[in-house]
């Protein structure tokens, strides 16, 4: 009767403003007829109620039909229709598109491997969503992760910009786009099969190569004003890439990452992983064997503490992975009430928020 009581709320609304609009037009009418006329109050409440009552019958009718076929319906199996929709939207390491990429990012470990072999801390390694199997299939990029040892640049400016340096004068490729400088990475483009192939760049310099179980180490921030200097930021890419998630939560986290893009939610990746992480362990003992209800958990937990919770990243509690505009909070909180509100009323609706059809 969920409907039918809205619906009845809206004609009620609706149907009295109707009428109140249709009295006072009437009663407008008659005063200029006739400048004597006095406005008649017990016409105007009569117009008014007349207007509620019918727009409530007509609300509450519509509703209550909305309600029967919703209760008709027949109830989908979600949980293997969202399994066969992650399956859809993940990447793939067996189509021709990763090959083509994974060649490049091959070169790329090549040269840069010739070139700062003797200060690097280890062989460079495979970082990010691509590496753990939650990166999607039409958006894509290879991370690659350059240690460096302690000592070997006298900053972290200049191990950028010396990487930068090694791309642009020895990365010889037709396909090649652009290098670019960003944020805490570079940026390599190629020009791919109707697709560019992405390939990303993160150096660190370790911070104290003499302990090898010390795996912290700092990142070059570029920043973007020309009225700020470089800075430094510190990470542990080992301890980022330790973080450890079950089969069903890389399939929730791929599943919220196509949501997120199909309806332009502004919730980076990783905090969804530490939204996901964060819901089940607020929820142990509690979690629910079905994966459809452990999606919506999960939707409730991000809905229910994306305004107050504070969350930092594992590599550096610094980096409060939280921390993002309020309208972007409110942003999450809308998107993540509609599919939670759809959800309640006909379960069946989680497959038109993450199913491709």
């Amino acid at each position: 009767m969920i409907k039918t009581q809205k619906f009845a709320k809206t004609g009620a609304l609706i149907g009295g403003a109707s009428g109140l609009i249709y009295n006072l037009i009437k009663q407008f009418q008659r005063k200029n007829n006739d400048p004597n006329y006095q406005f008649d109050w017990e016409s105007f409440f009569k117009d008014v109620l007349i207007g509620t009552v019918g727009g409530t019958a007509v609300g509450a009718g519509v509703g209550a039909v909305t309600d029967y076929r919703n209760a008709q319906q027949p109830k989908l199996n979600t949980t293997a229709l969202l399994t066969i929709a992650a399956s859809n939207v993940v990447m793939d390491k067996s189509t021709n598109h990763y090959k083509e990429v994974s060649s490049k990012a091959n070169k790329i470990t090549r040269i840069l491997e010739q070139e700062f072999r003797p200060v690097m801390a280890r062989p460079i390694f495979r970082i990010g969503s691509t590496l753990n199997g939650t990166a999607l299939s039409d958006d894509f990029d290879i991370d690659l992760a350059l240690e460096f040892r302690s000592g070997s640049f006298s900053s972290t400016k200049h191990m950028y910009d010396s990487v930068f340096h090694c791309l642009e004068n020895k990365l010889y490729d037709n396909q090649l786009i652009e290098i670019r400088r960003q944020n805490k990475s570079l940026g390599v483009r190629f020009e791919g099969n109707s697709v560019e192939y992405k390939i990303d760049v993160v150096p660190v310099k370790l911070s104290n190569t003499s302990n090898p179980k010390n795996t912290s180490g700092y990142l070059h921030k570029q920043n973007r004003s020309l009225f700020e200097n470089h800075s430094r930021t510190k990470t542990d890419i080992e301890a980022l890439n330790n973080i450890q998630l079950t089969e069903v939560q890389k399939e929730v986290l791929v599943l919220l990452k196509h949501w997120r893009t199909s309806n332009d939610v502004p919730i980076g990746s990783h905090l969804l992983k530490s939204m996901i992480k964060d819901a089940y362990a607020s929820n142990i003992g509690r979690l629910p064997r079905d994966k459809t209800k452990k999606l919506i958990l999960i939707l409730k937990y991000i809905h229910d503490n994306i305004h107050n919770r504070r969350l930092v990243s594992v590599e550096n509690t610094n980096n409060v992975v939280s921390n993002i505009p309020i309208s972007d909070k409110d942003a999450i909180y809308a998107a993540c009430k509609k599919v939670i509100s759809d959800y309640e009323y006909q379960p069946n609706s989680i497959i038109d928020h993450f199913y491709l059809r």
